[in-house]
């Protein structure tokens, strides 16, 4: 990873093949993209990242909005890490 998209936090990393998504996570302020590992069963696959920025003012909510992508895009493997209160509702547009 080079250039600006290195320092990039507070983000939504979508792990994707050609085909399909493989993986939906999440980067809070204490990792940047450039830093950001995959999970050790995508290391050998050929993928690449497709990157959704959040809002300052939805920082907070960052695992909510990371599960509603991925209850959305239906990928290949499911992260366990995601989790949301039940009172709250994300909307993807």
């Amino acid at each position: 990873m080079r250039g600006s998209l290195a320092f990039l936090k507070n983000v939504v990393p979508l792990v994707r093949n050609q085909n399909r998504v493989l993986f939906v996570d999440y980067l809070d302020d204490k990792v940047n993209l450039g830093g950001y590992r995959v999970p050790f069963f995508l290391e050998g696959q050929l993928y690449f990242y497709e990157v959704i920025e959040v809002p300052e003012e939805y920082v907070p909510y960052l695992p909510c909005i990371a599960k509603a992508v991925e209850e959305k895009l239906l990928p290949l493997y499911r992260n366990k890490r995601l989790s949301c209160s039940e009172g709250l509702t994300v909307v993807i547009e």
